[in-house]
């Protein structure tokens, strides 16, 4: 993760928060789907996030940084990615580590963004599963499995490219069973 402010091309459009855009593209995407679609091979993004949602001196862009390092610490991820603060306070560069590729982590990864505009050093699991917070609804509604993810079981054997439509989405909003967890998410060999 980066302290340094990423210099990127002069944006015409400021979007909404949680809106996800390819660096040297002009389309914003509010919806991470989209995204996903649209986009499937960048791995260097901008990200809006909201403003200022923090009271202390550390910006959204750098606890937005801090959220994801705490993330693929815990996974034992090497490289990491980079996210670090532009030149516009609501929009932070995102440089996605390889891992994160395969499109079921790189849409948690996206979902993981949305929820860290909240995380004020303290409150990691607040930030990804409390409902007082809107922007983390796919971590809230998939808990077990985003739990389940966190303690390294990382391999997904279902046929779904979107968190979302995997633990939730496709099975009439409801979360899967522990057993079905256990079958869907594994720990690398």
């Amino acid at each position: 993760m980066s302290e340094a402010i990423r210099q990127i091309p002069r944006l015409s459009l400021l979007p909404s928060a949680g809106a996800f855009k390819q660096i040297n593209d002009g389309l914003w995407y509010n919806c991470r789907e989209a995204f996903h679609n649209h986009c499937p091979r960048v791995r260097e993004f901008l990200f809006s996030h909201r403003r200022d949602f923090h009271s202390d001196e550390t910006g959204t862009s750098e606890r937005i940084a801090e959220f994801i390092k705490k993330i693929e610490s815990k996974l034992g991820m090497q490289p990491q990615s980079e996210v670090c603060p532009t030149q516009y306070r609501m929009i932070a560069y995102v440089g996605m580590s390889p891992w994160w590729q395969r499109s079921i982590r790189r849409s948690l990864f996206t979902a993981f963004l949305r929820a860290a505009q909240f995380y004020n050093g303290h409150n990691f699991y607040e930030s990804l599963f409390d409902k007082k917070y809107d922007f983390n609804f796919y971590t809230r509604n998939t808990e077990a499995a985003v739990r389940r993810f966190l303690n390294g079981h990382t391999i997904y054997k279902g046929w779904n490219a979107e968190w979302w439509d995997a633990f939730c989405g496709n099975n009439d909003y409801k979360p899967h069973s522990a057993f079905e967890l256990r079958k869907l998410l594994v720990k690398p060999v």
